[in-house]
């Protein structure tokens, strides 16, 4: 846990990061850990309910980081969708800009 905590805080050391929800899921795990291995360990060890939803919770918290780091990783790679309003130009025969138009005007 202690290597996933310095991780998140590496990824968060960025302004552009897509990690920020997923550090706070990793900081949540964290503190379930603290909780359930020095507090509630004596449970953890016997099954008892508390000890199994304990666990369940950390690895839950986990995984939900995973995946969630994963969907927003992989979004963030894929490029911008075009709007539908921009205007293209096609370069004109010397190279300069016009604006591209449905049909020509006859000469």
């Amino acid at each position: 846990m202690i290597w996933l905590l310095g991780l998140a805080a590496v990824c968060l050391t960025s302004r552009h990061t897509t990690q920020r929800p997923v550090a706070a899921l990793i900081v949540a795990a964290t503190a379930v850990s603290s909780v359930e291995f020095p507090v509630l360990y004596v449970d953890v060890i016997h099954s008892t309910w508390t000890g199994c939803a304990l666990m369940v919770v950390r690895n839950g918290l986990l995984a939900a980081a995973a995946v969630l780091s994963f969907v927003r990783l992989w979004r963030s790679t894929r490029p911008l969708p075009a709007t539908r309003h921009a205007r293209v130009q096609s370069p004109g025969p010397y190279g300069e800009s016009q604006p591209l138009t449905s049909a020509h005007s006859g000469a």
